[in-house]
């Protein structure tokens, strides 16, 4: 009961101050999108009235300028109410495609299992794969995200309740997603209902997550391939104690020469969203830099080379829109921030991927009374 008054009050929270789409019934419920060098991997979750949910996979081989038609991936397990705070996810190497969601189940309001597709053709055809989470338990595995590392290595983090509270799980694949590792608990007690983001390159495993107490954003970094874990720091010490569940995560990038890090926090006198970058794989981080537009909340990062953008939802008393803010200088200094999104329409959490031709962003919209779809831009 307790765990139910913390997130009816979150959700409560959360509408107050930007609309998202949970519960869609046309159009766009979920998206993710996965990039390697000019290949974008885009998976969707679609809705129609009165219509069964679909996931819908899409490839470009051209940075996003063209795409192909989209492949119905058919398992025979429907996604469990996907929404913008918890999309379901994928991640490719190669021709090697994995992606992964929560099914219904016996847990909170129906949540479940997880499940996962895979691909070994370029996502050209599906078939089932395995479940990360080894505790045969039909109860709420959630917030799952995916990576995979520079040799192929794919990797699982989520959320489920296996050390009596909610708390991160780990695990890897050496096969693509036919069979994975024990799994490890890397905190058994966080917050209950925040997007978890994970994050490889190189051999470097980072996973970025919001604790329990205080509900800052903190990091579990591997330097060997998901083998071992250093303790986890945090990001951004807006010591903000709360006992309830925004409903928001974060995100990492790198460019090479650093890791960088959005954050929100609700914390009193510092509510919205911010960049930090780290030169040590995450073990010390910089000052928190503020995204300057009001009300940002569900922000998204990548970097090209020396430029770093920061997008976000924000409010600048116009309405929600999506908005970015540009670096040049690897996170230094910032120019002023853009609007991006167009006027008159809702809009829901952006995601950012590099390219060879740039960084892609990508977010979901609709007008009143229409169906959400996919919008993107390139930078």
């Amino acid at each position: 009961m307790r765990l139910l008054a913390l997130l009816l009050l979150a959700v409560a929270i959360n509408a107050g101050e930007h609309n998202h789409p949970v519960g869609v019934t046309d159009g766009i419920a979920s998206l993710d999108v996965s990039a390697d060098g000019k290949m974008i991997h885009q998976l969707t979750a679609a809705a129609k009235p009165m219509s069964p949910m679909q996931i819908h996979y899409r490839r470009s081989d051209d940075s996003g300028s063209t795409w192909s038609t989209a492949t119905i991936i058919s398992t025979g397990m429907a996604p469990h109410k996907p929404n913008r705070t918890a999309d379901i996810q994928i991640a490719a190497h190669g021709d090697q495609l994995l992606a992964a969601w929560s099914v219904a189940g016996t847990g909170f309001m129906g949540s479940g299992p997880l499940t996962t597709a895979i691909s070994h053709d370029g996502g050209r055809s599906w078939s089932a794969g395995a479940n990360p989470a080894d505790d045969n338990s039909m109860g709420g595995h959630s917030f799952v995200d995916l990576a995979v590392d520079g040799s192929g290595r794919f990797h699982a983090a989520w959320l489920d309740n296996r050390s009596g509270k909610q708390g991160l799980i780990y695990s890897n694949s050496d096969d693509g997603g036919r069979s994975w590792a024990a799994n490890r608990i890397l905190d058994p007690t966080t917050c209950e209902c925040c997007w978890n983001t994970l994050f490889a390159h190189g051999n470097q495993v980072h996973v970025l997550f919001r604790a329990s107490s205080p509900r800052d954003m903190r990091l579990f970094s591997s330097p060997d391939r998901g083998a071992t874990f250093s303790p986890a720091t945090t990001v951004g010490a807006f010591n903000w104690n709360i006992q309830a569940c925004p409903h928001v995560g974060g995100d990492l990038t790198t460019n090479g020469t650093a890791l960088h890090a959005v954050v929100w926090t609700g914390a009193d006198s510092k509510t919205g969203v911010y960049h930090l970058h780290s030169q040590d794989h995450g073990a010390t981080w910089s000052e928190p830099h503020p995204f300057p537009i009001p009300r940002a909340r569900q922000v998204t990062v990548a970097a090209h080379q020396q430029r770093v953008i920061v997008c976000t939802t924000a409010d600048d008393g116009s309405g929600n829109a999506i908005w970015q803010q540009t670096s040049e200088d690897n996170g230094q200094t910032w120019l002023l921030p853009e609007r991006i999104s167009g006027i008159d329409t809702e809009v829901a959490h952006p995601k950012a991927v590099t390219t060879t031709d740039g960084i892609r962003i990508f977010w979901t919209q609709r007008k009143t009374d229409e169906a959400w779809t996919v919008e993107q831009a390139l930078f």
